[in-house]
């Protein structure tokens, strides 16, 4: 199961693949009945007659003889029959039902309703249910591992499948243990035979999934669950949540650089993503402002100002990013106070050599170009003013102390 890899687009595509696994399961299971050598058959229908046949004279309306063979014989063939026949189906059948009310597109919030009229129609008690809703979530689960590639879609629609099913956190913590041990078998025959020496790519996602999954419980469930999962690798909580971190990290940036390239495909809010990621504040902001300033460089880089448009598109990020004013201003002028500050040393070198009116006007005529140019404000003007007109004088100083010290020495 951990090699195998599938792409899934779609809710269609979802119940589909989760209909075809479950009806692959039933065959597999047909087929190893029918691969049983006749004589081993033989003796398991030979045992449900059995049983049948018995059950019926026990339980025979009357005690004549005939009356009670009579119904034992009916009772015999009918357990026979229903053994031979629709032994399978109904165990599969009820999770076709139920995968039918499934839709991750839908706004609504659970199919209590439908699951509710399954449970009615087929007898079953709380218990049997809630385990063919379990299987359901947990083969889900194995198909989103299968492609060893983390998106956020799956995440959400993880996510959706819990709230759809009505698993509390308890329950779906123990789907993901029961199906933690079936991978470490796998984990375990793939160190043996490839030699590995860190967990695959699978064993990472689940890992995370179970994490951003786990995350919604309380903090002593998130901990519980999280150390029962860890345990039968006997892998680190150290190592294990730094993986989860870096994921994240990972995920979120993707999602900024795809709106960067596409902002029309993009719907949700950062800060509902955060959530999903986990992503602590201080992270966020760190990433944020990396992006930001990434961006900022690019534009200067490209086009050596911020026109109109990239103005306008800067905005644009710094809502998506919600980066406070001051804080985008800041990282402004990080990257353009050196800028100004180059234009303002070259126009302080030329009227050191020649200062009219004529000089000064062109002077502030680009100085004030060059601020419109990189979004400069009043304050980064001034200290950059004042910082390059320090140097300068400081450097004419020099100059005349050197000067001077030439003189007397002729």
């Amino acid at each position: 199961m951990l090699k195998l890899k599938a792409s899934v687009e779609s809710n269609e595509d979802y119940v589909t693949i989760l209909n075809q696994e479950f009806g692959s399961t039933e065959k597999s299971v047909r087929n190893k009945l029918d691969s049983f050598p006749p004589t081993y058959k033989k003796l398991i229908y030979i045992l449900v007659f059995s049983t049948s046949f018995v059950s019926g004279w026990y339980f025979a309306p009357s005690r004549k003889p005939l009356v009670s063979a009579g119904f034992s014989l009916l009772s015999g063939g009918a357990g026979f029959f229903l053994f031979k026949k629709f032994n399978l189906k109904n165990q599969f059948e009820i999770k076709k039902q139920i995968i039918q009310f499934i839709d991750l597109d839908s706004k609504n919030s659970n199919i209590t309703t439908e699951l509710n009229k399954i449970q009615k129609e087929n007898s079953l008690t709380e218990g049997q249910m809630k385990s063919e809703i379990s299987d359901i979530y947990k083969k889900f689960l194995e198909i989103l591992l299968r492609n060893p590639v983390v998106s956020i879609d799956e995440i959400q629609n993880l996510m959706k499948m819990k709230k759809i099913l009505n698993l509390s956190s308890q329950e779906v913590g123990q789907c993901h243990y029961d199906l933690a041990q079936n991978l470490y078998k796998d984990y375990v025959l793939m160190l043996e035979r490839e030699g590995m020496s860190e967990p695959n790519q699978i064993i990472n996602k689940f890992f995370y999934f179970s994490d951003r999954i786990f995350s919604f419980d309380s903090a002593k469930g998130y901990q519980y669950e999280s150390a029962r999962i860890r345990k039968i690798f006997l892998f680190l909580e150290e190592t294990v949540k730094k993986n989860c971190i870096d994921q994240s990290i990972k995920l979120y940036q993707n999602f900024i650089t795809n709106f960067l390239s596409n902002p029309l495909s993009q719907s949700e809010q950062i800060s509902e993503i955060c959530l999903l990621l986990g992503l602590s504040t201080q992270i966020k902001n760190g990433i944020d402002g990396e992006f930001y300033e990434q961006e900022i460089v690019k534009i200067l880089s490209s086009e050596g100002k911020i026109s109109s448009k990239q103005k306008e598109n800067l905005k644009n990020l710094q809502n998506l990013l919600e980066i406070p004013q001051d804080l985008a201003q800041n990282y402004l002028s990080e990257k353009t106070e050196p800028l100004i500050s180059s234009e303002l040393a070259k126009g302080f070198q030329k009227l050191k050599t020649q200062i009219n009116d004529q000089e000064i006007d062109e002077f502030f005529h680009v100085i004030n170009t060059k601020r419109e140019d990189f979004l400069i404000s009043n304050e980064t003007l001034e200290k950059a003013t004042r910082f390059t007109l320090n140097k300068v004088l400081c450097e004419q100083v020099e100059e005349s102390l050197k000067l001077l010290r030439g003189n007397k020495k002729k």
